[in-house]
């Protein structure tokens, strides 16, 4: 019997240990996931140290196909964010595998976004926009606005590629509004220069003008960083400005940018362009012949759309210098190579990818229509079988097990809306209470702030007592007067009252609303005892804001208590103004200086 039972432990035990095993063998190792946590966090800053950490996961030690999965998107993201175009699925492959069936909407979006960037870098414009366009089925459920900014930019190069502007436009606008939300306000900005191109080939003016003001007001924020916002520019400004403003734009680009328009065949074809509406035909067969050199010079092969717009300036350029023959073996060759175009474009069946997949996704609408028509008159057909029967049982039911029924029902609702009642009776107390409580708060938060400018005043205005003793005796007296305002107040708040009541917070507002009869009074004193002085300031243009501003700086109050004195933020932008009006240099002298000896001149 003993050794029955010492058999049968020895038999679980085994079975345990080789549970455990199976367990250990079944489950990826937590180093390998930590690797991969470490790697998705650092994805977007440092894109380098994710694609080495991912090196550093072996393949083989994932045991589940969602591991093997999110590594390879992972992978494949790293690649691509690294600038290396790989042309080669087997990176990605095991995410097309298991993502496209079980994946969340975000995870099938990103692994159909990286198949069209792979057939994008294996040229194949075709299934590359045939992946992007399967992957923004997912956009209404996708939660990552970077991957659907990336997604609909990629789009839009493609579309660009087509020709098919307003498609292009569309795609970009949405990349754009996706870049903001996400906080990427560089890329929208990069979006909106795309924008701004194709507006000028729609002839869009509205949508351009609206483009160049937003361009312009947000350059200056990134202006380390290369944008090239010049050739939609220029575009802009050959199709939608007039002639003497062209001209004026023309110069400044030939003096900022010269070394860029010398080395950039595009940009010659603009300024030539250029050139030839403001009339100077000679300057645009200079540039002209400069970009068609330029495009010779090419190492990479024919590029069907700079030799069609080439030949299509150059047509144009040679009519206008008599040179007859030229401009129509222009046009000849701007006829080839549009043809060349038109045959790669229509040969590929690029043009038509989206079309197939718009009537795919309608063919798929009317099939599910189809199906839900039919369930739907399977489950009213059930219900009515269903309402049949109950109405049958129901007529068997004795009449006083109805009434008693009805009895408790109501019973049951009665105490069921008192409790409800009782409930919103609560809930509205309570919200009442909340916003009492914040009331006060903010007030006693207010008074407080209030009572901390006060205090930064009246120190600010005994140094100045003290550092200035050669002020005018009227603006001596009003800083002595305004002081007494202040002692008699803080004498007031330490012995009074400690409950803030109504009349403590209507001290208070007193003494800050005294303030601009302070500020009128030096201004008057000054002008009683410095007339030469405050005239010369009206003459230069300066507001009786500025003044006023010139006037506490002279006596001696920091900017920071200017600031608190007038509720503004934007001294510095004032001052420089101040500055401008009085023609003093930036960096000569600091501006209560030069106030003060300009005063006593």
């Amino acid at each position: 019997m003993q050794a029955t039972g010492l058999r049968h432990i020895t038999l679980l035990t085994l079975w345990l240990a080789i549970l455990v095993v199976i367990g250990a063998c079944s489950h990826t190792p937590q180093p390998a996931l930590d690797a991969m946590d470490r790697a998705e966090s650092l994805m977007e800053q440092h894109p380098d140290s994710a694609l080495a950490i991912l090196e550093t996961v072996n393949p083989k030690s994932l045991r589940s196909k969602a591991d093997k999965a999110r590594r390879s998107l992972l992978m494949t993201m790293a690649v691509d964010k690294n600038y290396i175009d790989t042309t080669d699925f087997r990176i990605l492959q095991p995410a097309l595998d298991y993502y496209l069936s079980h994946g969340t909407p975000d995870q099938r979006l990103k692994t159909r976004y990286y198949e069209g960037r792979i057939r994008m870098n294996q040229g194949d414009d075709n299934k590359a926009l045939e992946a992007f366009l399967r992957a923004s089925e997912d956009s209404a459920a996708c939660c990552d606005s970077l991957a659907l900014a990336r997604l609909y930019m990629n789009q839009g190069i493609i579309f660009y590629r087509q020709n098919s502007i307003k498609s292009y436009l569309t795609t970009t606008q949405k990349a754009e509004q996706f870049y903001l939300c996400a906080g990427d306000s560089l890329d929208a900005l990069r979006c909106r220069i795309k924008i701004l191109e194709g507006a000028n080939l729609d002839n869009d003016s509205i949508l351009a003008f609206s483009s160049v003001k937003i361009i312009e007001d947000n350059l200056n924020k990134f202006s380390n960083i290369d944008l090239n916002p010049l050739q939609p520019l220029i575009i802009h400004y050959i199709s939608f400005d007039k002639t003497e403003t062209l001209k004026n734009h023309i110069n400044k680009w030939l003096k900022d940018y010269s070394d860029e328009i010398e080395k950039d065949a595009d940009l010659c074809m603009n300024i030539a362009l250029a050139f030839d509406k403001c009339g100077d035909h000679q300057s645009a067969l200079i540039y002209a012949e400069k970009a068609k050199d330029l495009l010779k010079k090419n190492e990479e092969g024919e590029d069907l759309d700079n030799l069609i717009k080439l030949n299509a300036i150059l047509s144009q350029i040679y009519e206008n210098n008599n040179l007859i023959e030229k401009s129509l073996a222009a046009y000849k060759d701007y006829v080839e190579y549009t043809t060349k175009q038109d045959d790669y474009l229509f040969n590929s069946g690029v043009l038509f990818t989206k079309e197939r997949h718009d009537i795919e996704i309608e063919r798929h609408r009317e099939t599910t229509k189809s199906l839900t028509t039919i369930l739907l008159s399977l489950i009213c057909f059930l219900i009515a079988l269903l309402l049949i029967f109950i109405m049958f049982l129901n007529g068997k039911i004795q009449k006083k097990q109805r009434l008693i029924r009805q009895s408790e029902h109501k019973l049951i609702n009665e105490k069921h809306n008192k409790e409800i009642i009782k409930s919103q009776n609560l809930l509205l107390q309570h919200q009442l209470d909340e916003v009492e409580k914040r009331d006060l708060e903010f007030r006693n938060l207010n008074l407080q702030q209030k009572i901390s400018e006060l205090e930064s005043e009246k120190s600010d205005l005994k140094d100045i007592l003290e550092k200035n003793p050669q002020l005018p005796a009227p603006v001596q007296n009003a800083v002595v007067k305004r002081l007494k305002i202040l002692d008699d107040f803080f004498v007031h708040h330490i012995t009074g009252d400690k409950k803030l009541g109504k009349e403590f917070y209507d001290l208070i507002e007193s003494i800050h609303n005294k303030k601009d009869g302070f500020f009128k009074f030096i201004c008057n004193s000054y002008e009683d005892s410095h007339p030469k002085f405050m005239q010369t300031l009206r003459q230069h243009g300066l507001t009786e804001s500025e003044i006023t501003y010139v006037c506490l700086l002279i006596i001696g109050v920091s900017n920071k208590q200017i600031e608190i004195y007038t509720q503004s933020s934007n001294l510095r932008g004032k001052a420089s103004k101040i500055r401008a009006k009085l023609g003093i240099p930036s960096k000569s002298t600091t501006l209560s200086i030069y106030l003060r000896e300009m005063m006593e001149r």
